[in-house]
């Protein structure tokens, strides 16, 4: 699987940053982002959501994810630039 040259760790970020999701609603806000993106779009999503929580940028209750409190909503104000996206690995 090739890395898409769409962000989809700050789609995900800026998506939850208007409250908590379930992943459905997440992979419906990214179809919106990316219209042209051709591939596995939940497989996408899912890995990228997957990451996002072992790196302490969301956290998972239930099947609803929000974003981690200890990142708090200040980590989307920056804008879809690279380097806004947290680094997989590193805590907010």
């Amino acid at each position: 699987m090739t890395s898409p040259a769409i962000p989809f760790s700050q789609i995900i970020i800026d998506t939850l940053a208007t409250g908590e999701r379930r992943e459905l609603s997440v992979m419906v806000a990214i179809r919106n982002v990316s219209r042209t993106f051709k591939g596995d779009l939940a497989a996408l999503t899912r890995s990228s959501l997957r990451k996002l929580v072992v790196a302490g940028t969301l956290v998972e209750t239930d099947g609803v994810y929000s974003l981690s409190p200890a990142c708090g909503r200040e980590r989307t104000t920056t804008g879809s630039t690279p380097s806004s996206i947290p680094e997989i690995g590193s805590r907010c």
